[in-house]
């Protein structure tokens, strides 16, 4: 975009004339530990290994829906933390 000459060896131009460049979504607001449990407390039961695999399951259903990028805070109950 824009008229800098951005050619070098290995570069591919795709002609986008006529069309609308979006960028991805931001959900600035999300829970990827959150798996439709009945509360936070089994959520927190889990264990790390369980609740780092649905964090990625979630943040995959995230991505094929169009979302680039999240925000969330909750974590998984460590006991020292």
């Amino acid at each position: 975009m824009g008229s800098y000459n951005w050619n070098s060896n290995g570069t591919q131009r795709i002609d986008c004339r006529g069309m609308t460049l979006m960028p991805g979504l931001i959900d600035a607001h999300l829970h990827l530990s959150w798996n439709n449990a009945a509360g936070v407390e089994p959520i927190n039961m889990m264990p790390i290994e369980e609740h780092t695999l649905v964090c990625v399951e979630m943040a995959k259903l995230l991505l094929d829906s169009g979302f680039t990028a999240g925000r969330g805070a909750l974590r998984p109950n460590l006991g020292w933390m």
